[in-house]
């Protein structure tokens, strides 16, 4: 069983996350925590813009560091309350709701799950 939990740094995916962990799920479950680091736009007049891209550039590294943080602190959890089943992560960009649904079909997931 394939099961896609979308995860964000909101109180709803930690509920979600700590409701997955307490059931109980096939051997054969895997596990894919998704995280979509959505677009974002800066925008000044020319004599900004190498200041922009700079900071443009900061703020990308910070969201992919925090995005890393989290699905990382999330696979801890979840493997540790179910030893038997797989779990792995995956960090994307663009839209979060085109980027749950592709996921899920690209990887045949059984479900989603999110909060």
């Amino acid at each position: 069983m394939k099961i896609l939990i979308a995860l964000d740094d909101s109180p709803y995916s930690k509920d979600v996350l700590e409701d997955v962990a307490r059931r109980a799920w096939p051997d054969n479950a895997h596990f894919k925590l998704l995280t979509v680091i959505e677009p974002f736009c800066m925008s000044g007049d020319e004599d900004d813009d190498a200041d922009l891209m700079e900071a443009s550039g900061v703020v990308h590294r910070k969201r992919w560091q925090l995005a890393d943080k989290l699905c990382e602190q999330a696979m801890k959890k979840l493997t540790a309350a179910l030893p038997n089943a797989t779990v792995n992560f995956e960090i994307k960009e663009g839209r979060a709701r085109s980027q749950i649904i592709n996921t899920a079909v690209e990887w045949s997931a059984d479900r989603i799950i999110m909060g």
